[in-house]
Formats: structure tokens, C-alpha cells, sequence
């Protein structure tokens, strides 16, 4: 799997079996957690989800996200000393940060998606792929809100109680950790995978549906294996964080129905390793 498709194992991924879902459980003392992987971006024939989301949706009192979306979404508005993460300073372009090589073939697909290379030639290199790859994901028909999106709608209409496992301020800073102090071979590899991910990604998201979790796990030790910062600091990190603030839920009689990208639950620093780990119990939902 190419570094482009192991970072949107952030986004889009899970791997399945028929009859298993990717949502789990957590219990003690009669309180009850559930955990669901999610898909972040969809495509139209992704609908509707398995029945497992909804249950575990009307079930839940409290809807848990990674970061408020609304607030991720109007990054614009934050101040300025951290909107400069987004943009390079002191007249610096993508060509003083990358190869001629790299920033030929950035050129090259900004031109195959239709967008001027002028309006990206002043991102830092992590946000110019990231509009790239998310251009080149809706010409792959995902348009759609996902998992999370989904749910933040359902649980506003019901005035349904929000919690979140980091800051927005956190959440950006993840974001823009891909890739950091390696930025010439992950945005060279990255777009070069941009090429296959129309068949891949349909592959992997036929079998979204499940919960068994082998093709993340290959993803997750190919990003440690060839970027290591990048899986610490996008992955291992925030999983560690996580899991306390997930624990103590459990103290909660309220029920909480906690939505984290489907990779964040695999692999040795996986939330589901984590929490067995630390003595719980994770069912999975079928």
C-alpha cells in the first residue's frame, strides 16, 4: 500500500467480514461505552450504514468526535499566528521546499485536477497535497459526508449532548504532522499513489462494511516502517492520549457513542489493543 492510501487510513478505512461491524463495546459496572471506526468521507452507494451505527447511535446519550468538526471546518477564523501553519512565510514558495522533480509532478497533478498552481505554490507542502488529494477523491465520487458528519447531524437535530477527544487546535496540528521533517519523500510518494487510488480505494471500501481490521494493520506498519514521525504523531500519540478520557467514560452512567477514524482502532497502538491492555473487554458489535 502506497504512503497517499496508508494516510487516508485516517479517513476512509476499514477492512471486513460479513456479519462483524466496525463498532465495539466497552462495560463496567453496568455503564456502557461504544466505539465506532469511521469513515470520514463517503460515497453516495456508501448509504445507508450498517445497522450496528444506528443502534449503537440510539442507544448512546452522548456523541463523541475526535475534534469539533464545525470548528476544524472554520480553521479560517482562528488567529493568525496559527493560520501561518497553513502557509509558507516570507515570500517562500513550494519550489524553495521541494525538488524541481517533486514540485514537477505537484504541477503536473494540479494541472490533471483543474486547479491553478498558483493558488496552492504558497501552502506548506502537507495542506498543498491535501487539496489535491481531496480533489482527487471527489472525482472519485466520495462527496458525501461521512460516519461522523452523519451522526453530528443526527445528534444536533435531537440536541443530543457533544464531547470530543481533542482540540481543534490538536487536531490541525496532527493533520499538518504528516510528513513532518520528511516532507520531499512523503509528498513525492503520496502523489505518486494518487494514480492507483481509484482502484484501491474501491477495493478497500467494499469491505468497509466489516470490522476485521488486516489491510489497516498492513497500512499502519507500512506508514511506521517508511515515516515513523508521521505514525507516531498522527497515530500512536493521540491513540495514548485518547484512551484515558475513553476509560472514563465508563464512569459515566450516561451512555457515549465515541466516532474515531477506523485506523485509530488497529495495530499495537490501536485503541482496541489499548483498551484490552489495560483490562477491558472490547466486543465487537455483529
Amino acid at each position: 500500500m502506497k504512503p497517499f492510501l496508508a494516510a487516508l487510513l485516517f479517513t476512509i478505512l476499514a477492512a471486513g467480514a460479513p456479519g462483524q461491524t466496525s463498532v465495539w463495546t466497552i462495560r463496567e459496572n453496568g455503564n456502557t461505552v461504544y466505539l465506532a471506526g469511521s469513515a470520514h468521507i463517503l460515497r453516495e452507494k456508501d448509504f445507508p450504514l450498517p445497522a450496528a451505527f444506528d443502534a449503537a447511535f440510539e442507544e448512546a446519550d452522548i456523541l463523541v468526535l475526535e475534534a469539533d468538526i464545525d470548528g476544524v471546518s472554520n480553521a479560517h477564523n482562528m488567529p493568525d499566528d496559527f493560520r501561518r501553519l497553513f502557509w509558507l512565510e516570507n515570500g517562500e514558495t513550494l519550489r524553495d521546499r521541494l525538488s524541481g522533480r517533486t514540485c514537477s509532478l505537484l504541477e503536473k497533478k494540479a494541472a490533471e485536477l483543474s486547479i491553478p498552481m498558483e493558488s496552492i505554490s504558497n501552502m506548506r507542502p502537507v495542506i498543498a497535497l491535501t487539496v489535491l488529494s481531496t480533489l482527487k477523491l471527489m472525482h472519485l465520487g466520495f462527496s458525501l459526508p461521512g460516519v461522523d458528519m452523519h451522526y453530528l447531524a443526527m445528534a444536533k437535530e435531537k440536541s443530543m449532548p457533544l464531547m470530543y477527544l481533542e482540540s481543534v487546535a490538536a487536531h490541525l496540528e496532527a493533520a499538518l504532522a504528516m510528513g513532518d521533517g520528511e516532507e520531499e519523500a512523503y509528498v513525492l510518494s503520496s502523489l505518486k499513489g494518487l494514480d492507483d487510488a481509484g482502484p484501491e480505494l474501491a477495493e478497500i471500501l467494499e469491505a468497509w462494511r466489516g470490522g476485521t481490521g488486516g489491510v489497516i494493520e498492513r497500512g499502519l506498519e507500512e506508514l511506521a516502517g517508511q515515516f515513523p514521525e508521521t505514525y507516531r504523531r498522527t497515530v500512536a500519540d493521540r491513540n495514548h492520549a485518547w484512551l484515558p478520557l475513553i476509560v472514563s467514560y465508563l464512569a459515566s452512567p450516561e451512555t457515549e457513542f465515541v466516532i474515531a477514524g477506523a485506523a485509530h482502532f488497529y495495530g499495537p497502538d490501536g485503541l482496541l489493543a489499548l483498551l484490552a491492555g489495560a483490562g477491558y473487554a472490547v466486543e465487537q458489535v455483529n
